[in-house]
This record gives structure tokens, C-alpha cells and sequence, in this order.
């Protein structure tokens, strides 16, 4: 196992969606408050993606990577949908987190994590996680600090991981 750390990062989708015709990475094509979040920090930082992975919690795709690519859509998430996705999602999911990473934001709506729920059994208690919770402005902030966490002043270890009770 690399000594570098890892982070995993996995988003909703965003209703907002570049219009462009054809397939785009689904990255580029969601273009919601947190996408443009996200492309920010890739750009100002590009020697720290290779240890970030990020996916995507799509209401049509399911759970994919962020240069996974897709067409212009439009479907809602609902709670329905969610019960739908969570047969096919929680097994990527424990699939992915696996893999070996220390750190996990989950930057999803309440009706997202539905499609996640159980995920809090599949986490190894010396992973860090971030649940993304409030308005949308207090989401944003929290996470460009995620993102941003080794550029900030305020170094890593005072960020408090959020652990739900329930799974």
C-alpha cells in the first residue's frame, strides 16, 4: 500500500447540466455550485488528484467516476429512485472503499445517502469521514475545507469526522 494518503471523494449529481450534445465526463458535465467547486480546486491544485478519487451518486447512472462519460439527462432523485440504485450502489461502494483510503467525503443530499444507506458498516473505523449537512452555502464551505484541508492554516487533525449513529 502506497504511503501516500488517499481521499474519496463521491457527489450528487447536480440538476444543472452543460447542455452540450454527445457524451461528456460526467465531471464537466454537471455544472451545479459543487462541480464548479471541485474544478476549482482540481485546477489550483493538480499535483493532488492523484490521490484523490472522486465519484459521482448519479440519479441515472448510479454510482460512477467522475470521467465516466455521459449524455445530457434529466432525472430527479427521490427517495424511490434511491431504493432502486441501493441494491446496485452499496456494492460499488464497499468495493471501492476497500481499496485503501484514509479520508471520505460525502458530499450527498439526505435523499442520496438512501441510496448509500448501510454504507457506515462498510467504513473501517481509521477512515476519516465528512458528511456534507445544512444549507447549500454551509455545504460549499464544507467542501472546499475538505478539499482544500492540507492548503488551509487550519491543519487536518481539527476537523471533526461526522460518524452517523445509524447505518
Amino acid at each position: 500500500m502506497s504511503s501516500q494518503p488517499r481521499y474519496l471523494l463521491i457527489m450528487s449529481c447536480s440538476q444543472r447540466k452543460r447542455s452540450d450534445p454527445g457524451l461528456l465526463p460526467a465531471i464537466e458535465r454537471y455544472d451545479g455550485p459543487a462541480f464548479r467547486v471541485l474544478r476549482r480546486f482540481l485546477r489550483e491544485n493538480p499535483e493532488d488528484t492523484s490521490q484523490l478519487d472522486i465519484f459521482i451518486l448519479s440519479a441515472m447512472y448510479g454510482l460512477i467516476p467522475a470521467e465516466h462519460p455521459i449524455t445530457e439527462y434529466d432525472q430527479m432523485m427521490t427517495r424511490q429512485r434511491a431504493a432502486e440504485l441501493h441494491d446496485e450502489v452499496l456494492p460499488a461502494f464497499a468495493n471501492l472503499i476497500c481499496t485503501g483510503y484514509n479520508d471520505l467525503c460525502l458530499a450527498l443530499s439526505k435523499t442520496y445517502l438512501y441510496a448509500l444507506e448501510g454504507w457506515s458498516a462498510l467504513v473501517s473505523p481509521a477512515i476519516s469521514v465528512t458528511i456534507t449537512d445544512g444549507s447549500q452555502g454551509v455545504k460549499l464551505r464544507q467542501l472546499k475545507h475538505w478539499l482544500w484541508q492540507g492548503k488551509m492554516d487550519n491543519p487536518r487533525q481539527e476537523r471533526r469526522a461526522v460518524r452517523p449513529n445509524r447505518s
